[in-house]
């Protein structure tokens, strides 16, 4: 918008540069490099008093035209640099405003059917929201870990900035929840470089990824398919009556 402005103006300077004179060399007339010279050093106020305006018309436009294109261009800098650097200037106070609040904390990443069912029962369970970190790259899950009156990060997990934010140095523990093993893998592996003591619980899809959850620093791991198996079999050899309770 400025750059399309300030060609407008140059443009109407040009045609009307026999309004303009040049003081180096008076009997010259303004060429178009010089034009251009003028509008730029016009509108940035820099004004080297070297060409100058001397018909009425060349003045009145400056003195109206060209001032507003001045204040038009000094706004749309401005505004642009707030939009730039108001986002984070708020994200920084959150984010200092988070870590104050949680220490020895949990983290949940990923709030899928595991995440949501973790969030739920840790907060049945009496745990403080605002102990409570839940990060995930979706916009609805983070809104929806929000409403629930928990600090909702919206972010890749598997990036350092991300569990920095989320303080995962002073974090009593994380759980890793993602749809996919591999990504909870790194993001076990970005949490135990940044972190000793956090206990890593980890949900293993599937069971050969196990072992790769335990060299990624994982403190215990619970595989989906030998729990499912194990709940399938306590049903199939009548150790849970008919109609008795569902498994947890």
């Amino acid at each position: 918008m400025v750059t399309a402005v300030i060609i407008l103006t140059a443009v109407i300077f040009y045609f009307d540069r026999t309004g303009l004179i040049d003081q180096t060399h008076p009997d010259k007339p303004l060429d178009i490099i010089g034009v251009i010279y003028f509008t730029i050093v016009t509108v940035t106020t820099l004004g080297y008093g070297d060409i100058v305006p001397i018909t009425s018309g060349a003045r009145l436009f400056n003195a109206i035209f060209v001032t507003g294109v001045r204040i038009f261009t000094y706004l749309i800098i401005l505004t642009t640099t707030f939009e730039l650097t108001l986002p984070k200037m708020m994200e920084g106070l959150m984010i200092k405003k988070l870590i104050d609040r949680t220490k020895d904390h949990i983290i949940i990443c990923g709030l899928g059917k595991v995440g949501q069912e973790i969030l739920e029962n840790t907060l049945a369970q009496g745990q403080d929201p605002k102990q409570i970190v839940v990060v995930d790259i979706d916009e609805d899950m983070a809104t929806l870990a929000a409403e629930k009156g928990v600090a909702a990060l919206r972010g890749n997990a598997e990036k350092e900035e991300i569990l920095r934010m989320a303080d995962v140095k002073n974090a009593r523990k994380i759980y890793l929840c993602a749809d996919q093993d591999h990504t909870n893998i790194m993001i076990g592996l970005t949490a135990r470089s940044m972190s000793d003591k956090v206990q890593i619980v980890a949900l293993a899809r599937e069971k050969e990824n196990v072992k790769l959850f335990r060299n990624s620093g994982a403190t215990r791991i619970i595989s989906l398919p030998e729990l499912l198996s194990k709940e399938m079999l306590k049903d199939s050899d009548g150790d849970e009556p008919a109609g008795g309770k569902d498994s947890a």
